[in-house]
């Protein structure tokens, strides 16, 4: 009864997990610290506890339980491949979202015969008293409403990293080497102490801030999803040529940064676009 709703909650929590709860720190600490991707594996576990509180249960906290152990195996998995295929971590990327989501969506007939429990449905009868227009929400519609949340979560922060990854590919060698110098020299310290851990993570972090382009990327995926879900496919190339215009001068100047800003607005547009066709997919077509 309750199946969709709960898929849709844990979607939710696995967004907010993984791209809002884990900063670029955490990402690259858990590469080489056992105890901080297993902590990462425990902040999912919490944050989907919370957000199916309303569904708490025995066999519930099982099953995330088992996620979050599911999640641990395949970040850890994730991270010994990345180590021999480095230039592949977008593909990897998208394989490890997609076997999280999966082991969500694959649990569904676990689903059905968790129902809500009887304190929260105290609790809605009376919120619904004093908003009775909340009686009229269904299932389906709460759904919609929690999906599209996580899909405008997703092209926020996910969109960012997509993005990143792409372009890192075009990174000079030199770079690449110095990053993973720092890495490798914290894989082979003996027992590095926290201090150590977190002066490598803030060196490695010192050029990831949240940048003007990458500020300007945001707001560009926002009004290109927007704008596919309404059919209105003539302004995105306004919005596309006004990102143009603003770095004109720098791409006629420099051949580097003209490629890069090409593959990364591609990128970001590439990601709206084929998210807001799967959002229409499921919920407009």
């Amino acid at each position: 009864m309750y199946s969709n709703l709960i898929i849709s909650l844990l979607i939710l929590s696995h967004i907010i997990g993984d791209f809002y709860l884990q900063n670029d720190k955490i990402a690259k600490e858990k590469a080489y610290n056992a105890s901080v991707l297993l902590r990462h594996s425990l902040h999912h576990f919490l944050i989907s506890l919370l957000f199916t509180i309303c569904f708490l249960s025995i066999k519930l906290t099982a099953i995330l339980c088992v996620f979050a152990f599911f999640h641990y195996l395949i970040d850890y998995k994730k991270i010994q491949m990345s180590e021999g295929y480095c230039r592949h971590s977008l593909i990897l990327f998208f394989v490890d979202q997609l076997l999280h989501i999966s082991i969500i969506i694959a649990a569904y007939p676990f689903y059905n015969s968790i129902d809500l429990n009887k304190l929260y449905v105290g609790f809605s009868n009376f919120i619904v008293a004093i908003y009775p227009i909340l009686k009229g929400l269904s299932n389906d519609i709460w759904v919609q409403v929690i999906l599209t949340v996580a899909f405008f979560l997703f092209i926020l922060n996910g969109g960012t990293v997509i993005t990143r990854l792409t372009l890192s590919a075009l990174s000079p060698q030199g770079e690449e080497e110095t990053a993973d110098s720092f890495i490798i020299e914290a894989q082979n310290a003996a027992s590095p102490s926290s201090t150590q851990i977190e002066e490598i993570a803030i060196t490695l972090d010192e050029s990831k801030g949240k940048s003007g382009g990458e500020i300007v990327g945001i707001l560009e995926r926002i009004l290109i999803f927007t704008f596919v879900l309404i059919n209105n496919y003539v302004a995105i190339t306004f919005v596309i040529t006004a990102k143009s215009i603003a770095r004109f001068d720098k791409i006629t100047k420099d051949k580097s940064f003209s490629d890069k800003f090409l593959i990364g607005t591609l990128t970001s547009v590439s990601v709206a676009i084929f998210s807001a066709f799967i959002y229409k997919a499921l919920f407009l077509d």
